[in-house]
């Protein structure tokens, strides 16, 4: 901390407007990630969209970005989704202000909120071939078991660039999961706490994914057939 500038020290002295436009000039990176996470204990930041544009500002060191990201998430979650909604969506967006977009949405590191949303960018046709490409290279990023039975039901798409893009998703995502082994277990962990929960729908497409992928794995295919029984019967 001995090399940040005297502005972000005293964080209850200064102004939450000043903590943003420090956001925006101070040129030493380290000096940003903390006016991020000061800015994250700012119950009266309401308006984020200064965060928001900072966040598609390509020329923004990564780590401050994913660090505002962070902070977005923490302080309007919701409110950051529905932005990054709207600005992928909108046809009048240049690609590369979406990609960056899609980008900011990885960077929440919330991805029980997230991957649905990248999964609707992944499967719309109206989106350009680039913005669903990304989207699936988030959600095989995300390393999610949440991605797991979009991606397993995308491979078997009928358009060949769809079931490729998922293809790679679903290696990638299997890889930083731990494996298919590690795939199946953590789904069959997942659903049991889905199921308890009440929610059974949740709980059963992932039980379905558990199954696919262990349709060529003895060690595993009884006990995830053993377990969708018990849902069903539930």
């Amino acid at each position: 901390m001995a090399n940040l500038p005297v502005l972000v020290k005293p964080a209850s002295s200064l102004s939450t407007t000043t903590l943003i436009s420090a956001l925006w000039n101070e040129p030493n990176w380290d000096a940003q990630v903390e006016i991020a996470r000061q800015l994250e204990n700012r119950p009266d930041l309401f308006n984020l969209n200064p965060l928001f544009e900072f966040l598609l500002d390509g020329s923004q060191n990564r780590r401050v970005q994913r660090a505002v990201a962070r902070c977005t998430a923490r302080l309007g979650l919701a409110q950051t989704l529905k932005q990054i909604e709207q600005r992928v969506l909108d046809s009048g967006v240049a690609d590369a202000q979406k990609l960056l977009a899609l980008r900011a949405l990885a960077d929440m590191a919330r991805p029980e909120k997230t991957v649905p949303l990248l999964a609707r960018f992944s499967t719309l046709r109206s989106l350009p071939m680039a913005v669903r490409q990304a989207a699936f290279f988030r959600l095989g990023q995300s390393g999610s078991l949440q991605a797991l039975p979009l991606l397993l039901h995308r491979v078997n798409s009928r358009d060949s660039q769809t079931a490729a893009m998922a293809r790679q998703a679903l290696a990638t995502c299997l890889e930083l999961i731990g494996g298919t082994q590690g795939a199946i277990q953590g789904l069959l962990r997942k659903s049991i706490q889905l199921a308890a929960r009440g929610q059974r729908g949740e709980a059963g497409a992932l039980l379905a994914a558990a199954m696919r992928l262990s349709i060529n794995d003895q060690r595993n295919n009884g006990n995830v057939g053993r377990q969708l029984c018990q849902l069903l019967a539930a």
